[in-house]
């Protein structure tokens, strides 16, 4: 078999990044019951998707990808079984801020939602924190992109028609 090449450091150009040390790294693991990832679900028809919570992700059945900037400082990246993204969480001093990416039962990307939304569905209930916090999108029956709601806006609907055009062989 082959072994698998993973870089797990970048230098950016310039002498001063190589001789000090100052790399970006980066290293793989499963995630561990510490880190706490809640399990977001989605029900609902495919143009009005309901967000629910359903606890926890187990321990080791999420890879999360630890990226250190140069100054040290970590990006985590907690990606499913499915390969899809399913949270961002920054850490800077002693603030955590996590972004999640919630899908539905089609692999399409539902909801995104920023540190300001997860905080918030318990204090402001499900759908002020999603008007206000989250990006939302919705889909057609063919899992065709409907529509979007940027936090604090109104939906913006997009219409995909498809045009019949004729040449001389139609004629």
């Amino acid at each position: 078999g082959s072994e698998m090449c993973i870089r797990d450091r970048k230098y950016n150009s310039g002498k001063d990044w190589h001789t000090t040390g100052h790399s970006e790294r980066v290293s793989y693991q499963t995630n561990s019951g510490v880190s706490q990832v809640r399990l977001f679900e989605v029900s609902g028809e495919k143009d009005n998707p309901v967000l629910s919570q359903k606890g926890f992700y187990a321990t080791g059945e999420l890879i999360v990808e630890e990226k250190k900037d140069e100054a040290g400082l970590p990006t985590l990246t907690y990606t499913n079984k499915l390969e899809q993204s399913i949270l961002l969480r920054t850490i800077s001093g002693v603030d955590t801020l996590d972004t999640y990416q919630v899908y539905d039962n089609f692999g399409n990307l539902a909801f995104v939602l920023p540190p300001m939304a997860v905080s918030s569905l318990q204090t402001l209930g499900q759908k002020d924190a999603l008007d206000l916090y989250a990006y939302q999108y919705r889909y057609d029956e063919c899992n065709h992109y409907r529509g979007k709601k940027l936090p604090g806006a109104e939906w913006i609907d997009m219409c995909f028609c498809l045009l019949h055009t004729s040449d001389a062989a139609d004629e």
